[in-house]
């Protein structure tokens, strides 16, 4: 299966794309901490593990979810295909779909996840498939603390109140 360098473009641009509107917007909010984007090609097995979510009010409110909830993402080798172009994809699950901003049902979905890493741009682009394309979908990023190696799975959209805003922060724990 041939795939067109146009679909490699645009993943590029969308990553670099989502990387510059992240790391320069001043008006984001949930960032009481100093995470930042991972720089350094991780490979696809770092990313494989258990990551759990504990929505702050506001990303509760606007997720439309409990604020007292503890969401579970698993990021699995299931199926995995190794792309030529050093493109990887697998499956996830995920026990309630917050991966979305619309009013989708929030019922336990599995679907896929992708990765790939751009040695000149030094990012990691990171994506979960959604169920149905929306305009509202959220972009990923790999983020962790400076001084510690735990892996967080960052989802950022658009919010009424500010620009970008961090509305899903899977902290990887096993």
């Amino acid at each position: 299966m041939k795939i067109n360098p146009l679909f490699y473009f645009l993943i590029l641009f969308s990553a670099m794309f989502s990387t510059a509107i992240i790391s320069s917007c001043g008006g984001i909010s949930n960032f009481g901490d100093e995470q930042t984007a991972v720089e350094d090609s991780l490979g696809y097995e770092k990313l494989l593990g258990t990551y759990i979510f504990k929505p702050s009010r506001e990303q509760a409110e606007r997720l439309r979810i409990d604020s007292n909830e503890v969401i579970t993402l698993r990021i699995t080798k299931d199926s995995l295909v190794n792309f030529k172009s050093g493109r990887y994809e697998g499956k996830y699950y995920i026990d309630k779909m917050v991966l979305m901003m619309t009013p989708y049902p929030k019922e336990a979905y599995s679907s896929t996840w992708s990765y790939n890493y751009f040695r000149q741009t030094k990012s990691n682009s990171f994506g979960l498939k959604q169920p149905i394309a929306t305009y509202n979908n959220l972009s990923y990023t790999i983020e962790k603390l400076p001084d510690n190696d735990t892996l967080h799975i960052c989802g950022y959209g658009s919010d009424p109140k500010h620009e970008v805003m961090r509305l899903v922060d899977f902290k990887k724990i096993k």
